[in-house]
Parts: C-alpha cells; sequence; structure tokens
C-alpha cells in the first residue's frame, strides 16, 4: 500500500474518531432544553458551533431569527469550555495519524503524515451540518451539485450515444455553461465560507502536533 494511501486511511479514521468523541462529550454536558429540540441535534449544533460554524436558518430560544446566523454558546453564555475541545482533539487525532505511519523525523514528512486527520475532521463536521440541519444552504449547494453532477453524466451519456460519439461539449449552449459554472462558483464559495473556521482550527492543531511529534522524536 502506498504511503498517501496509508496517509489517507489513517487519517480519515482518527480524524472522524476525533470528531465522533467531541460530539460524544458534547452530548454529554448539553442541558436539556438548550436549545429546544432533540438533545442529539442540540449536541451537534454546539459541537459545531464550538468549532466556529455557527447555526442558520432557524430560531433559537428567542435568540435568532429565522435566515440569521447564531452561535449558541455566545447567545447564550453556556458551555464555553466547549471551545477548547475542537483544537485539543485535532492535535490528539494528528498526533495519533503521524504515529500510526511510518517513523520519520523529517519535518516535511513528518507533517503529511499528520495533515490527513483534516480529511476525516472535516468530513465529519460536514456530515453533521448535513444530518442536524445546522446550515440549510449547504444542503442544498450540496444537492444541487449532486443532482447537476447526475444530469450531466446521464446527459452527456445520452448524447454521445444519441450524437455518435460527439462530446456533450458540443451540443451544450454557452449560456448553458457559463450557468453551471456560476452555480459550481457560488456554490463552493458557500460551502468553503461555512467550513472556513474549522479549516483553521484542523490546520493549526495539526502544526501543533508536528511540532510534538518532531519535538518528542528528537529526544
Amino acid at each position: 500500500m502506498s504511503i498517501r494511501r496509508q496517509q489517507l486511511q489513517y487519517g480519515t479514521f482518527w480524524g472522524a474518531v476525533a470528531f465522533l468523541v467531541g460530539l460524544a462529550a458534547t452530548f454529554l454536558v448539553t442541558p436539556s432544553g438548550l436549545p429546544d429540540v432533540e438533545k442529539w441535534r442540540a449536541a451537534a449544533w454546539l459541537f459545531l458551533n464550538a468549532n466556529g460554524i455557527p447555526i442558520a436558518g432557524i430560531r433559537i430560544l428567542d435568540i435568532a431569527d429565522f435566515g440569521s446566523n447564531v452561535n449558541i454558546i455566545d447567545a447564550t453564555g453556556q458551555l464555553r469550555a466547549l471551545y477548547t475541545l475542537p483544537p485539543f482533539l485535532v492535535i490528539i487525532a494528528a498526533i495519533l495519524t503521524g504515529d500510526s505511519l511510518r517513523y520519520t523525523t523529517r519535518p516535511k514528512y513528518v507533517l503529511q503524515n499528520c495533515a490527513g486527520n483534516i480529511i476525516g475532521y472535516v468530513g465529519a463536521a460536514l456530515a453533521t451540518i448535513l444530518a442536524s440541519g445546522a446550515r440549510p444552504g449547504v444542503a442544498i449547494v450540496i444537492l444541487f451539485a449532486g443532482l447537476l453532477g447526475g444530469g450531466l453524466f446521464i446527459g452527456s451519456t445520452l448524447a454521445n450515444r444519441l450524437t455518435g460519439g460527439l462530446p456533450v461539449f458540443g451540443v451544450t449552449t454557452l449560456g448553458g455553461l457559463a450557468a453551471v459554472g456560476l452555480a459550481v462558483i457560488l456554490g463552493g464559495i458557500t460551502v468553503v465560507t461555512t467550513l472556513l473556521p474549522i479549516l483553521i482550527i484542523s490546520l493549526v492543531g495539526t502544526f501543533v502536533a508536528t511540532v510534538l511529534l518532531l519535538a518528542v522524536r528528537s529526544f
């Protein structure tokens, strides 16, 4: 198995585990009625807030109107200790990922080994956003992207058969391509903007983990 594949596999595993541990810990400390939804959903929202991702499109305890963004932790002043959880979990996940791979003391390779956890951590966060309904706009964008991708695949297959192998772009209008391109760009900006805080946490945590792992291996 190639080192890249190992980095992906171990990183995805430990990153996802770290996020799920954070969700479980948040669930245990989430009080009833904060906010007034199912406890698992409330815990998901709180942990996403701790990762810098606000909740959108809902009304919570009369502190946010429909269409607005809200951080429940800041709005209520409760459970502020949760902010310390994501950086800690990312550092642990990065160290475990780096330690699971081939031993090295070269900073470049240690960083590459540790960075694999970002995929699992951010991926688990995105899945939680979709499952909990924290960001309806992101869910709509991803649904649209899926439908668009499926439509293009089906359309290109039919076009190739009906036109005797003519590429799909040969029978697609310039306006259609421009519309699709604009939708992809805007959708991508929406997703990246939403995930930016958790990406920053993951990157900083991975860098700290790399430094710690190098320090330990230097002695």
